[in-house]
Protein backbone atom coordinates (compact mmCIF):
# COMPACT_ATOMS: atom_id res chain seq x y z
CA UNK A 1 0.00 0.00 0.00
CA UNK A 2 3.02 2.62 -0.92
CA UNK A 3 3.49 5.10 -3.05
CA UNK A 4 5.30 3.03 -5.60
CA UNK A 5 2.55 0.59 -5.13
CA UNK A 6 -0.17 2.97 -6.03
CA UNK A 7 1.71 4.09 -8.85
CA UNK A 8 2.38 0.49 -10.08
CA UNK A 9 -1.49 -0.83 -9.19
CA UNK A 10 -3.41 -0.10 -12.44
CA UNK A 11 -0.90 -1.63 -15.10
CA UNK A 12 -0.99 -4.81 -12.33
CA UNK A 13 -4.72 -4.92 -12.32
CA UNK A 14 -5.01 -4.72 -16.36
CA UNK A 15 -2.48 -7.40 -16.35
CA UNK A 16 -4.07 -9.42 -14.24
CA UNK A 17 -7.41 -9.46 -16.00
CA UNK A 18 -5.53 -9.53 -19.83
CA UNK A 19 -6.42 -5.64 -20.48
CA UNK A 20 -10.00 -5.69 -19.40
CA UNK A 21 -10.07 -4.14 -16.10
CA UNK A 22 -11.63 -1.00 -17.28
CA UNK A 23 -14.33 -3.37 -18.68
CA UNK A 24 -15.07 -5.30 -15.34
CA UNK A 25 -14.94 -1.79 -14.25
CA UNK A 26 -18.10 -0.46 -16.39
CA UNK A 27 -19.83 -3.28 -15.75
CA UNK A 28 -20.94 -1.47 -12.77
CA UNK A 29 -22.55 1.58 -14.20
CA UNK A 30 -25.96 -0.34 -15.62
CA UNK A 31 -27.35 -1.00 -12.46
CA UNK A 32 -25.96 2.83 -11.41
CA UNK A 33 -28.41 3.89 -14.00
CA UNK A 34 -31.27 2.03 -12.72
CA UNK A 35 -30.86 3.00 -9.30
CA UNK A 36 -30.47 6.79 -10.90
CA UNK A 37 -33.25 6.98 -13.64
CA UNK A 38 -35.06 9.93 -12.94
CA UNK A 39 -33.78 11.20 -10.23
CA UNK A 40 -31.57 14.50 -9.69
CA UNK A 41 -28.30 13.55 -9.23
CA UNK A 42 -27.12 16.61 -7.52
CA UNK A 43 -29.30 14.90 -4.80
CA UNK A 44 -28.07 11.02 -4.69
CA UNK A 45 -25.06 9.75 -3.03
CA UNK A 46 -22.18 7.42 -3.73
CA UNK A 47 -19.68 5.53 -1.97
CA UNK A 48 -17.09 3.47 -3.67
CA UNK A 49 -15.65 1.31 -0.77
CA UNK A 50 -11.93 0.28 -1.65
CA UNK A 51 -11.80 3.17 -4.47
CA UNK A 52 -7.71 2.85 -4.99
CA UNK A 53 -6.37 4.93 -7.68
CA UNK A 54 -10.22 6.15 -8.60
CA UNK A 55 -10.37 4.60 -11.86
CA UNK A 56 -14.01 3.45 -11.24
CA UNK A 57 -15.00 6.98 -9.72
CA UNK A 58 -13.77 8.46 -13.14
CA UNK A 59 -16.39 6.35 -15.13
CA UNK A 60 -18.95 7.47 -12.36
CA UNK A 61 -18.17 10.80 -12.81
CA UNK A 62 -18.47 10.38 -16.71
CA UNK A 63 -21.58 9.41 -16.42
CA UNK A 64 -22.90 11.05 -13.55
CA UNK A 65 -20.60 15.00 -13.34
CA UNK A 66 -22.99 16.50 -10.89
CA UNK A 67 -23.69 13.22 -8.18
CA UNK A 68 -21.80 13.74 -5.15
CA UNK A 69 -19.51 10.77 -4.87
CA UNK A 70 -17.06 9.62 -2.41
CA UNK A 71 -14.02 7.00 -2.05
CA UNK A 72 -12.89 5.03 1.09
CA UNK A 73 -9.40 2.91 0.84
CA UNK A 74 -7.54 2.25 3.49
CA UNK A 75 -4.22 3.80 2.34
CA UNK A 76 -2.96 6.86 2.42
CA UNK A 77 -0.97 6.19 -0.80
CA UNK A 78 -4.02 5.10 -2.77
CA UNK A 79 -5.88 8.03 -1.93
CA UNK A 80 -3.66 10.19 -2.66
CA UNK A 81 -3.25 8.76 -6.07
CA UNK A 82 -7.13 9.03 -6.64
CA UNK A 83 -7.15 12.54 -5.68
CA UNK A 84 -4.85 13.56 -8.19
CA UNK A 85 -6.41 11.21 -11.15
CA UNK A 86 -9.54 13.07 -10.19
CA UNK A 87 -8.62 16.59 -9.63
CA UNK A 88 -10.82 17.22 -12.62
CA UNK A 89 -14.15 16.78 -10.85
CA UNK A 90 -15.94 18.34 -8.60
CA UNK A 91 -18.67 16.73 -5.45
CA UNK A 92 -15.71 14.02 -5.13
CA UNK A 93 -14.99 13.07 -0.97
CA UNK A 94 -11.91 10.78 -1.04
CA UNK A 95 -11.04 9.26 2.83
CA UNK A 96 -9.18 6.80 3.89
CA UNK A 97 -10.35 4.55 6.32
CA UNK A 98 -11.09 0.82 6.79
CA UNK A 99 -14.46 -1.15 4.88
CA UNK A 100 -15.07 -3.11 7.86
CA UNK A 101 -15.85 0.26 9.74
CA UNK A 102 -17.06 2.85 6.95
CA UNK A 103 -16.81 6.40 8.76
CA UNK A 104 -20.68 7.33 7.33
CA UNK A 105 -23.93 7.07 9.04
CA UNK A 106 -25.82 4.10 7.61
CA UNK A 107 -28.30 4.90 4.95
CA UNK A 108 -26.39 8.00 4.36
CA UNK A 109 -25.47 6.91 0.49
CA UNK A 110 -27.52 6.29 -2.27
CA UNK A 111 -25.43 3.55 -3.32
CA UNK A 112 -22.22 2.05 -2.50
CA UNK A 113 -19.94 -0.04 -4.99
CA UNK A 114 -17.12 -1.81 -4.46
CA UNK A 115 -15.21 -2.92 -7.71
CA UNK A 116 -12.20 -5.15 -6.38
CA UNK A 117 -12.11 -5.09 -2.85
CA UNK A 118 -14.48 -7.96 -1.71
CA UNK A 119 -11.48 -10.84 -1.66
CA UNK A 120 -9.73 -8.48 0.75
CA UNK A 121 -11.97 -8.53 3.40
CA UNK A 122 -12.12 -11.18 6.78
CA UNK A 123 -12.74 -14.31 6.04
CA UNK A 124 -15.86 -15.85 6.60
CA UNK A 125 -17.03 -15.83 10.50
CA UNK A 126 -14.70 -13.08 10.89
CA UNK A 127 -16.54 -9.66 11.91
CA UNK A 128 -17.73 -7.50 9.35
CA UNK A 129 -20.75 -5.34 9.45
CA UNK A 130 -20.85 -5.62 5.61
CA UNK A 131 -22.27 -8.79 5.81
CA UNK A 132 -23.69 -8.47 9.32
CA UNK A 133 -27.60 -8.80 8.14
CA UNK A 134 -26.58 -10.45 4.26
CA UNK A 135 -28.45 -13.96 3.79
CA UNK A 136 -26.40 -16.83 4.03
CA UNK A 137 -23.46 -15.28 6.00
Amino acid sequence: MTEDSAKRYDTQVEVLFNGTANATRRQALPPLQEIFAGRDQRRLRLLDVGCGTGRFLDFVKQAWPRLPAGGLDMSEAYVRRSKHHLARWSRINLIVGDATRIPLPDGSQDAVTSIFVFHELPARGAPCRFFANSPGY
